[in-house]
């Protein structure tokens, strides 16, 4: 699994055996890895689009590239972000 946002939840988080790699990972370690805040834009209200200045912008692994995010946005082939849906900020 790769590219993902695990922030904010309750307990560590259970990849049922399957590695994260180049996600966020709230205590999280390991290859590409980043422990930080993605900086949503409102998730009190469910807006979890990252901000410009997320650390999980550019920072996806581009060998797992897809042409297009949760939002039906197209992805570019190279720096794509973390999470489901590319920044477009």
């Amino acid at each position: 699994m790769a590219n993902n946002i695990i922030h904010g939840n309750t307990g560590a988080p259970n990849n049922g055996g399957c590695p994260l790699t180049y996600s966020v990972v709230e205590g999280g370690t390991g290859m590409g890895i980043i422990d930080m805040d993605p900086l949503f834009v409102s998730p009190g209200t469910g807006d979890f689009h990252i901000m410009r200045f997320s650390p999980a912008r550019n920072s996806g692994d581009d060998s797992r590239f897809v042409p297009f995010d949760y939002d039906g946005d197209p992805r570019p082939a190279v720096d794509i972000d973390m999470g489901a849906d590319e920044s477009i900020l």
